[in-house]
This record gives structure tokens, C-alpha cells and sequence, in this order.
């Protein structure tokens, strides 16, 4: 029978004895949580220092974050009809005529 008595033993003897152990999934939640909140704010100063800097500079948000993604070594594939307004490289697929 799953309600009730289980072997004999009132169920809540069971929970009773591993209710100590019952917080350790919201410890780890919490633990986890705390580890992003301070990653997160462990790079907002950047972050916004690098907003800054590309609106100062008359680019776009989205180029400022193109061109330190780029600057980082990192890999952006954009199919535009105009320039990005970022330094890059460019590569033409097909025939343009």
C-alpha cells in the first residue's frame, strides 16, 4: 500500500529520520544561484565600461559588442546588405552580378 503504514512502519518515522537530508537540493539551488550572482556581478563593470566606450565612439551597441567579440578572437558570421561598421574581414559566397 503506498498511503499509510509502509512494512509495518508509520510514514512519517520514514520522513523523520531523512528530513535532515531534505534541504541539501535547495542548498545546492541556492549555492548555484549565488555562483551566477557573482559572475554576473564580477563582469558588469566591463560590461558596462564596453557599452560606454562604443557609444563614445559613435558605433552602434551591437557593433561595440561585434568588434570585442572579434577582438577576443571570436567568430561572427552576418549576412548583411549593408556594412557592419566593425573591422572585419569579408568573405563572398556566389556570384554577385
Amino acid at each position: 500500500m503506498l498511503g499509510g503504514r509502509v512494512l509495518g512502519c508509520h510514514r512519517s518515522a520514514f520522513h523523520r529520520e531523512q528530513g535532515h537530508l531534505s534541504f541539501l537540493p535547495f542548498a545546492f539551488v541556492l549555492f548555484k544561484r549565488s555562483q551566477r550572482f557573482k559572475a554576473f556581478e564580477k563582469e558588469l563593470p566591463a560590461a558596462c565600461d564596453l557599452m560606454v566606450s562604443a557609444l563614445r565612439a559613435g558605433q552602434s551597441l551591437v557593433a561595440g559588442l561585434m568588434g570585442e567579440h572579434l577582438a577576443g578572437g571570436g567568430l561572427i558570421v552576418a549576412a548583411t546588405h549593408g556594412p557592419l561598421g566593425i573591422a572585419s574581414r569579408e568573405l563572398r559566397i556566389g556570384d554577385a552580378s
